[in-house]
């Protein structure tokens, strides 16, 4: 498989993918430099910087001067960073316990950490009679549960299900409605209860909004957050991956506040969700505390991935795990809350690893000040 192949192999691939990345990734109708200026910066990044331009556009990189761009780590997938990445810090030996929802969501359960009610893990062939039978219970009539393939990602195939005037319907991200009857389950799925939303969340927008909070064990056993930011659905689809037409709002780690925009995908900046036109900035998140709590209490369990992508609902009664991932998109975290290296925790954090895989980051370490925006995490 060429995706785990060599480093060098896969810097050779991802060369050849630069007029690719020229093409499709960059919006040209956001894009304020000309077109022969952007040649130059993918190449000063790719040669350079030594890491693959994908987030050229997601983070308005011509909005910023060239000498700020070294504080971009860039994305964890990319040949030289997931070289390193894997040494130590995502070990693939470990991966199975987060891409396995059901392996997950039991260790979770195991260690007293706090998830949505798991009903079953169910083969597509026992999806029609499960689902029956569930909903017979007098209980569930006025609930909804949501099916999610056994190991998915990126929000793709998943679905709602629910119960309206004696039939059970199903809806995915597009929004089309089938009867029970007409649906087919992809893959193995785990059916879990939908989780209803903090009523204040409720008030940006009707999906279900979870915080991506990505946290790091140190060597010396402190846990960093490295950034975090919310994630909003549009168009009423329930789920809020900005892979799905999401867009997603910086926060504040030190006090749990939206910065003033939000983003999406196509690199374009909201200072309102586009739907409901609630304004971003300074909105407090619910049981902020909790969270952050809650965060240090995962990343202390999952001790064997030194870095964690932690998905986090935010419910009435407080926090609740969505999912965990062992490798988080480092490019959607620095598009919305700004180059990781920037705190001096984090880069002396990723220089004790070994992450560090230019000169110009390496140069970071001589003269970058000793407070970082973590030092409340103590």
């Amino acid at each position: 498989m060429l995706s785990e192949s060599p480093a060098f192999v896969r810097r050779c691939l991802r060369f050849l993918a630069l007029p690719h990345c020229y093409f499709f990734y960059i919006n040209w109708k956001a894009c304020e430099v000309g077109r022969l200026q952007a040649i130059y910066d993918l190449f000063y990044i790719f040669f350079r910087l030594k890491f693959f331009p994908e987030n050229y556009s997601l983070c308005r990189l011509w909005e910023k001067r060239r000498s700020e761009w070294k504080y971009y780590y860039g994305s964890v997938y990319d040949a030289l960073q997931r070289s390193r990445l894997r040494k130590e810090v995502f070990p693939i030996k470990y991966r199975i316990i987060f891409d396995d929802k059901n392996i997950c969501y039991q260790l979770c359960v195991a260690n007293n950490l706090p998830v949505p009610l798991q009903y079953n893990l169910v083969q597509p062939s026992e999806f029609k009679t499960f689902l029956s039978n569930l909903f017979a219970a007098p209980e569930m009539k006025s609930q909804k549960v949501i099916i999610k393939p056994l190991s998915g990602r990126g929000g793709k195939n998943i679905h709602i299900g629910y119960y309206r005037k004696g039939s059970i319907y199903l809806k995915g991200n597009d929004n089309k409605e089938l009867p029970l009857n007409q649906f087919s389950l992809p893959a193995l799925s785990v059916v879990q209860q939908y989780i209803q939303q903090h009523p204040k969340l409720r008030q940006i927008s009707q999906s279900v909004n979870t915080i991506r909070i990505v946290t790091l064990l140190t060597q010396v056993k402190e846990v960093l957050i490295i950034g975090a930011f919310m994630r909003f659905g549009v168009q009423n689809v329930f789920l809020d991956n900005t892979s799905q037409g999401g867009i997603k709002v910086c926060i504040d780690v030190h006090t749990g506040k939206f910065l003033k925009y939000g983003h999406d995908k196509k690199s374009h900046i909201y200072e309102a969700h586009p739907i409901s036109g609630f304004c971003f900035e300074g909105f407090q998140i619910p049981f902020w505390k909790e969270v952050v709590q809650l965060a240090h209490r995962v990343q202390k369990t999952f001790v064997y991935n030194k870095i964690i992508g932690q998905d986090i609902a935010i419910t009435a009664n407080g926090p609740t795990i969505i999912e965990l991932n062992a490798e988080y998109d480092n490019i959607g975290l620095e598009q919305v809350c700004g180059p990781i290296l920037r705190d001096s925790k984090v880069l002396k954090a990723f220089d004790d690893y070994g992450l560090l895989y230019n000169d110009k980051q390496r140069s970071l370490l001589k003269a970058f000040p000793r407070s970082g925006n973590n030092s409340f995490l103590k």
